[in-house]
């Protein structure tokens, strides 16, 4: 291939140029991998806080998107469970609406639930100790604001068989 010589000139000045382009490139990169070095303590404390931030804005999503809000969190012995608006968490993110429930006990009370087959007692149960293990660990449950929940110190979990509440099997507990 022979180049024509009118072009020559344009051709060695444009390879001029991309190598002077790679040079500037090169010494911006070095420049701010100096700069990020320099830095690097502070923006790995900036990269936890913003790992923190991403979690709360995550939450807070979810709670938005569950319709959930902030029960009343009791310490007091004696002090009674009020869940009003109950809603089951995986139920809130689907289409469906979801057909919210009311759960009261007394302390030292127990709960029976009885009733027919895909009548809703599982449902209710899990979604009461989802909620619970929600509101423990700083998420939104869905419930209604003036629901009540004591903090316990346990909350035992019994998982059913492999049926799944996302595709209509209702047998699963916790």
């Amino acid at each position: 291939f022979m180049e024509p010589s009118e072009l020559s000139d344009l051709s060695d000045a444009l390879a001029s140029a991309r190598a002077d382009e790679e040079a500037a490139e090169k010494a911006v990169l070095v420049d701010l991998s100096s700069t990020v070095g320099r830095w690097s303590e502070a923006l790995q404390g900036d990269l936890g806080s913003l790992d923190q931030l991403d979690l709360f804005n995550a939450a807070a999503r979810l709670g938005l998107k569950m319709r959930g809000s902030i029960p009343q969190l009791i310490d007091l012995p004696g002090d009674q469970l009020h869940l009003r608006g109950l809603r089951h968490p995986l139920l809130c993110l689907q289409p469906a609406p979801v057909v919210p429930n009311q759960l009261e006990l007394a302390c030292g009370q127990g709960l029976l639930v009885t009733g027919a087959n895909a009548g809703g007692k599982t449902i209710a149960v899990t979604a009461a100790a989802l909620c619970v293990l929600m509101a423990r660990h700083g998420l939104l449950p869905p419930l209604d604001p003036d629901s009540r929940l004591p903090l316990f110190s346990s909350v035992a979990v019994v998982l059913g068989d492999e049926q799944d509440l996302a595709a209509g099997d209702r047998k699963s507990v916790v």
